[in-house]
């Protein structure tokens, strides 16, 4: 699963607000992108080209996620070697062909990583230690142990950070295929502000 708010920031200016920032790639692929929207629909064009130059060839080949976590490595490290690199944060989720999760991080430097939880920007910072700490020991999360977890997450984000929308959409992949839900609504609660007083 990837979730992210709608919101796109062009400097501080909170100017869309109903941005899908989790795509879907094709059938069991999907794709969240942070960080300069610009690049990230670049990034989406390139990916779209590929797919439509593969489909060409007819050969029932389509991009894994573990093949687009790689292309998505060495084109961001190659664009930053020529000092013209993309200012994003990917995340790259799905499932193998041999029906195994897949979920893989790039940055715009082209480092990667892949774990089983993969945050960007200020999540890093709030949300991971929560979905850690949530993470159950001896398996992997069930449907509604995620969705609950990424909920939690996204209400923690609205909360803490100047730059977030209550909306969001999660990106889920299953063996059968990938969806994007939502547009969902943070259940927020501020009745302690009326508590601030006297700034």
């Amino acid at each position: 699963m990837i979730a992210a708010d709608t919101l796109v920031v062009y400097g501080n200016a909170c100017r869309y607000q109903d941005v899908d920032r989790v795509m879907r790639i094709n059938r069991n692929t999907i794709l969240g992108g942070g960080r300069d929207f610009a690049d990230v629909q670049a990034v989406v064009r390139t990916i779209s080209h590929k797919i439509i130059e593969d489909h060409c060839f007819q050969d029932g080949h389509h991009l894994s996620p573990k093949s687009l976590h790689s292309w998505m490595t060495r084109l961001l490290y190659s664009r930053r070697n020529k000092r013209d690199k993309l200012d994003v944060d990917l995340v790259i989720g799905g499932m193998t062909p041999n029906n195994k999760p897949y979920l893989g991080y790039v940055d715009s430097r082209g480092t990667a990583l892949t774990s089983d939880v993969v945050t960007t920007g200020f999540s890093r910072v709030l949300v991971e230690p929560l979905i850690r700490e949530r993470q159950p020991r001896h398996r992997p999360f069930t449907y509604v142990e995620a969705v609950n977890a990424l909920r939690e997450c996204m209400k923690v984000l609205f909360y803490r950070d100047t730059r977030s929308i209550e909306y969001y959409t999660i990106g889920v992949c299953s063996r059968d295929e990938c969806k994007i839900k939502g547009p969902f609504k943070a259940k927020t609660c501020w009745k302690i502000a009326e508590l601030n007083t006297g700034f």
